[in-house]
This record gives structure tokens, C-alpha cells and sequence, in this order.
């Protein structure tokens, strides 16, 4: 798929346009999974105990209390305090980098769309999700260094394949080229739109279990939608989504629930929250008119 000619008000720039943003999203990412890595012997503590139960994914705040309550060792709790406060500042700086960039007041106006989820999502985009800095590796092991290619404007296809939402019939399989490996996109940028997904789906204009008015996602009717298409689909093929482990479900069979719910986040997000994405990027970082030649 070509990219089409778009006059612009604003040149592409040759470098990430913001770097602090960036920088401030892979120090948070680092943050977060030495988190995940200290939680791990507390969760493993309390499972022991009979505290929690195996599956269970206590918050981060509830398992701090657990742990002071059921006398875990204290410098598992005195990491987890620290790792905590860290993630939080880190937090903070990503937000302090936000504010600066030109898709933070449109974030402000899509109900059920954080602007810290956002913020890291863009991040991770190298600040723009309307245009590519891609980047290769040159000269032997041990003394190669990283070449800045010529960057180019991202066809909304593009942005879905980069984002892990590309053929979703693809998958990845142990021993798998790292070249076909990179053509399905970044995972923890796809678990972070998942986690996006998810909150839009929550945020559905209902009351809460305490009675406050939930916002009205724009991006729920396209999840509802989807839902009641599938409702009743088919597997064309076997799947291992849908059967137990070793034992996919067998062509003819009725997708399962938590099929059909995926799938639907899927399409909530490539049809609705990165579609819009790319277009206000377009419009707010370049000054492009239109969606290109991909829609």
C-alpha cells in the first residue's frame, strides 16, 4: 500500500519529534516491570499462606496491605514501597512531557481515553503516531551501530501492523524468524492498547456500583457492534483460543466468549481509537488534510 503525496503545513522531521516523551515512556516501562519482578515472591508469600488464591491479581495498593498484614518479610515490602513510589514519579514526568505535545488537548475531549494510557502509547509511537522512524543496525556484532532511515508517513495499515493488530490469523511460534517476529509488531504497545480497549469497554454511561454516571465511551457502540456480529460466528478453521491446552477447537465450533471479546477489542481499536489517532496526529502534528489514501 503506497502513501500518498499530502501537502503539509508542517515538514517531517528527521528525528522523533519528542524525545523527552519517549525517553520518560521507556524509563516507566523499566520501572514498571521491575515492579512486576518484586511482586512476584510477595504473590508467591501470600499464595503460601492461603492468603490469595492462585490466579488472583490483587492491585498494587491491596497487596501492600496483604503483605503488611500477613507478616511478609519486611524488605519484600520495603521494595515493593520503593518500586511504587518510582513508577508513580515516573508517571509524573511522563504527564510533565504530555502536556507539551499536540495530541494531549485532543485526548482531553474522547471520553474513556486516559491520558497517561495515551501519553504511553504515543510514546512508544516515537511521539508520532502519523509518521514512521524506523531504524537498522549496521556492521559486525560487537561494533555495529544504529542508522536513522529516512522516515515516512504511516498508512493506517502501517500503524496497525506496528501496533500487533495486523493479520490476526498470524501468530508467533517458538524458533520464528526474528524478521517475520518483527512483522507482528511490538507486544507490550499492543498489551498497552489492550489495557485501553478494555477501559473503553468499562466506560459504557451506566452507573457504577457506587451510582456515579460512567462517561460514554464513543468507541463502546463499535465494541457492542462487533459483539453481535459474532455472536453466533463460527470457527473457520481450528483454534487454540478456544479449546483447552493441546486441544483446539475444531472447524464448525462456536467461537467462546472470551474469542468473541477479544476479537471485538480488536476492532474497537483499529477502527476506532488508532483510526482517530492517526487522523488527529495527521491534522495536530503535520497539519494534513484528510486520512490519506488508505480509506
Amino acid at each position: 500500500m503506497g502513501t500518498a503525496a499530502i501537502e503539509r503545513t508542517t515538514p517531517i522531521e528527521t528525528t522523533p519529534p519528542f524525545p523527552g516523551l519517549v525517553v520518560e515512556v521507556k524509563n516507566w516501562q523499566t520501572i514498571q516491570k521491575t515492579r512486576i519482578r518484586v511482586e512476584t515472591p510477595i504473590k508467591g508469600y501470600l499464595r503460601n499462606i492461603g492468603v490469595i488464591e492462585k490466579d488472583a491479581k490483587p492491585a498494587l495498593d491491596e497487596l501492600l496491605a496483604l503483605s503488611i498484614q500477613n507478616g511478609a518479610p519486611l524488605w519484600m515490602v520495603d521494595q515493593l514501597h520503593l518500586m511504587k513510589s518510582a513508577e508513580k514519579e515516573a508517571a509524573k514526568r511522563i504527564q510533565a512531557q504530555w502536556k507539551h505535545h499536540p495530541l494531549a488537548p485532543w485526548v482531553e475531549t474522547v471520553p474513556g481515553v486516559g491520558p497517561h494510557s495515551c501519553a504511553v502509547v504515543v510514546g512508544m509511537l516515537n511521539g508520532d503516531p502519523a509518521v514512521a522512524y524506523p531504524i537498522r543496525r549496521e556492521g559486525p556484532r560487537g561494533a555495529s551501530r544504529w542508522i536513522m532511515e529516512e522516515p515516512f508517513e504511516r498508512t493506517l495499515a502501517q500503524l496497525w501492523q506496528y501496533c500487533g493488530y495486523g493479520d490476526p490469523t498470524v501468530r508467533r511460534y517458538a524458533g520464528m524468524p526474528q524478521d517475520a517476529a518483527l512483522r507482528l509488531g511490538n507486544p507490550l504497545l499492543k498489551s498497552q492498547l489492550h489495557l485501553m480497549a478494555e477501559d473503553a469497554v468499562k466506560c459504557n454511561g451506566a452507573p457504577d456500583k457506587n451510582g456515579r454516571e460512567r462517561p460514554l465511551s464513543p468507541y463502546r457502540a463499535v465494541y457492542d457492534a462487533r459483539r453481535a456480529e459474532t455472536a453466533d460466528r463460527l470457527h473457520e478453521r481450528s483454534c487454540s483460543r478456544c479449546g483447552p491446552s493441546g486441544h483446539p477447537a475444531q472447524p464448525g465450533s462456536p467461537w467462546s466468549k472470551k474469542h468473541q471479546m477479544f476479537d471485538a477489542h480488536r476492532i474497537l481499536l483499529k477502527y476506532g481509537f488508532l483510526k482517530d489517532l492517526r487522523l488527529a496526529s495527521r491534522r495536530l502534528q503535520h497539519g494534513m488534510a484528510g486520512a490519506g489514501d488508505d480509506e
